[in-house]
């Protein structure tokens, strides 16, 4: 097979993939911008600030169309069907504790299935578990002989599980904050060797950056999040749960293939010439795409960068569900999974996909030295049997079969930076006010809130409140 990578742009045209599956509809390329009022709003953008922004207008009755630029609802959750395998287009999973999701999306539809909670962590030549004692308990003297986390560790662990528990995600945002690093070492105390081993891989997997400089809120949130609910994969791929919320917009609300290429006053110019015009506008692309739709009015966001690989081999495996971390800290792997293991719709009978995050610069390095160099480290991980925990090893001590790799994608600006400052609260409580450009002109999107699902949902749904209520 011939191996490929794709940066994000590359892989929004790799539609030949997706018409090897039937369950995915593509949309035609000439569907003609149409049926569009002056009295409506018109939204830039079918990710999921978006679609939450239409589904809300549509629930109050107001009139609205999106014009998205690629062929299917998502932005950057997406999933392509490749040679049986679904590819999430960088690795991804749902909170299910997130409140906005769990108000807007139908879960048992989506047919989740969860991650264990907790990792195995390569560490000091073996791999050892660390998992949350609370919801397995089984796995509690595993986690206490880890070598990594002592008991004033899991001490630590208790007392801040249940001070976040407690704690309203309003009351977070208003907490002293410090960056994530300096959190985790001088206000709750946890051991060097936790936090290395651990915490640092962990994060950096979440916040796309491995310094830890992300804000100590958004830290605290996903820390919450995690303690309240799962880390899920819809059945059939990510890109499931942007197509949900899709299907439920009236037919023709969604136009796709039509990228706008700036905006006059109050009209839409698209690029191949096309101009729609609208009482009010909402950008709900990305952050860079909206910085320049937006005529200057809203500035330069830093991003954050990864690059997912993914290999598969010919031997099958059991249900693998642990996500698996490079806690001593080198090659470029930061985290590991099998997503075949906790959905096996993930992956044809009889094979295994193996998916590798990287993050940061690393993922910026050249494709093919990046490839070789991550199935090395995935090689030595695996080659010898675990002596700490026997899960850790798929095969169940068959010897590592050949692995092929299938695609890489690079995504540069994969999320919004998070630094200190970025999560004020009185921007996240629920009074917050939308980003208002100009009259008529709205700009939704996670980088306005928190990086992720819920930021990207509870943007779309409040800049659609704000128009029904102006």
């Amino acid at each position: 097979m011939k191996s490929d990578s794709l940066n994000s742009q590359q892989a929004e045209r790799e539609r030949a993939d997706l018409e090897c599956d039937p369950r995915i509809n593509l949309r035609a390329s000439d569907e003609k911008v149409c049926g569009v009022t002056t009295d409506s709003v018109g939204i830039v953008g079918a990710g999921m600030a978006g679609l939450a922004c239409a589904l809300q207008l549509t629930s109050k009755g107001i009139p609205c169309a999106i014009f998205e630029a690629s062929d299917a609802p998502g932005g950057r959750i997406r999933t392509d069907f490749y040679e049986g395998f679904r590819l999430d287009r960088g690795f991804q999973v749902l909170q299910t504790a997130y409140p906005e999701a769990r108000a807007v999306l139908d879960y048992p539809a989506l047919k989740l299935c969860s991650f264990n909670p907790g990792a195995l962590v390569y560490s000091q030549g073996d791999w050892k578990l660390m998992a949350d004692p609370w919801r397995k308990p089984s796995t509690a003297w595993a986690s206490l002989n880890s070598g990594f986390a002592n008991f004033a560790d899991f001490w630590k662990l208790y007392r801040l599980r249940q001070r976040l528990l407690s704690t309203s995600i309003e009351q977070l945002w208003d907490e002293p904050e410090l960056p994530t690093i300096d959190y985790l070492q001088k206000k709750v105390g946890f051991s060097k060797s936790l936090i290395e081993a651990f915490f640092r891989p962990w994060y950096s997997g979440i916040f796309l950056e491995s310094e830890l400089q992300t804000t100590s809120r958004f830290f605290n949130f996903v820390f919450k999040m995690l303690a309240e609910g799962q880390a899920a994969l819809p059945a059939l791929g990510m890109q499931q749960i942007p197509e949900q919320l899709a299907s439920r917009l009236p037919q023709g609300t969604i136009h796709y293939l039509s990228r706008v290429e700036k905006i006059d006053g109050q009209t839409l110019i698209f690029t191949n010439g096309k101009k729609e015009s609208f009482s009010t506008i909402v950008l709900a692309t990305d952050g860079l795409s909206a910085i320049r739709l937006s005529e200057g009015f809203i500035p330069v966001t830093k991003t954050c960068s990864t690059a997912c690989l993914y290999f598969s081999c010919e031997i099958p495996h059991a249900a693998h569900r642990w996500l698996m971390l490079n806690g001593d800290g080198h090659g470029p792997v930061n985290n590991l999974c099998f997503p075949a293991g906790v959905s096996p719709d993930y992956a044809p009978a009889g094979k295994t996909l193996i998916s590798a995050s990287v993050v940061g610069a690393a993922a910026q390095a050249d494709p093919e030295k990046l490839q070789s160099e991550v199935r090395d480290q995935i090689e030595s991980w695996f080659r010898l049997k675990s002596k700490s925990h026997s899960q850790a090893n798929p095969w169940l001590g068959s010897p590592l079969p050949q692995l092929e790799h299938l695609r890489t994608y690079r995504i540069e600006h994969a999320l919004p930076a998070q630094p200190v400052g970025k999560l004020s609260g009185s921007r996240l409580k629920h009074d917050f006010r939308p980003a208002m450009l100009r009259p008529g002109l709205y700009s939704a999107g996670d980088y306005l809130e928190t990086a992720s699902i819920q930021g990207a949902m509870t943007s779309g749904r409040r800049v659609a409140e704000a128009i029904a209520n102006h």
